[in-house]
């Protein structure tokens, strides 16, 4: 899927995101096919909002440091993927609902875990290195 970054040109869709996210810099937008996204900053924290048709942000993304998950999910990484090092971990709200997702590694495999409880991952996808 390929997106364009620019700046949004519909004034409905510059409202909305006005109204939502006043305080918000260093606003980028990127158009795909069936949502436009919004990437700013508030306080110091990256923040990617993403508008379908209605021109209202149905989910809201940013990027996390391990410290910031739940107790029990940073609980469960620690004492089962002690061998691995975290390479990416984002926070997903959609209506109010927070979902995690972390992608972890090691020299021989990577693995993308979800959590939608903030009690426990399951895996969303993996992947194995192979020799060349």
């Amino acid at each position: 899927m390929s997106a364009q970054t620019s700046k949004t040109t519909d004034p409905y869709l510059q409202a909305s995101f006005k109204e939502n996210f006043s305080a918000a810099t260093d606003v980028s937008w990127k158009q795909a096919k069936n949502y436009n996204e919004a990437t700013f900053t508030i306080d110091g924290q990256v923040l990617t909002a993403y508008y379908n048709d209605t021109k209202h942000p149905f989910a809201i993304s940013r990027n996390i440091t391990p410290l910031q998950l739940p107790l029990l999910l940073l609980g469960d990484i620690k004492r089962n993927y002690a061998s691995y090092w975290v390479s990416g971990l984002f926070e997903l709200m959609i209506d109010g609902h927070s979902e995690y997702y972390i992608t972890l590694e090691k020299a021989d495999k990577k693995i993308v875990m979800r959590s939608d409880d903030s009690s426990r991952w399951s895996e969303y996808d993996s992947s194995s290195a192979t020799a060349l």
